[in-house]
């Protein structure tokens, strides 16, 4: 098991999605702003590998976010 620990692991946060056309993706600039399924308070999923592993809080600490699980 201690060999494993060493191990890279993609972590991913996701705090909403949406389905956007190629049109709207191309037209993203720095401000845009884009609607996404969830709203402020719901919790965000956890992936590790692409496989969700729990469901998480994001939290303000000391001006940053991070997240709670």
């Amino acid at each position: 098991l201690g060999l494993l620990l060493d191990v890279g692991v993609e972590v991913a946060a996701v705090v909403g999605t949406r389905e956007l056309k190629l049109e709207q993706v191309l037209a993203i600039q720095p401000g845009t702003i884009i609607d996404l399924d969830k709203h402020a308070g719901q919790p965000i999923e956890l992936y590790v590998n692409g496989k969700p592993i729990a469901l998480a809080e994001i939290v303000v600490i000391d001006g940053g976010f991070t997240s709670s699980t």
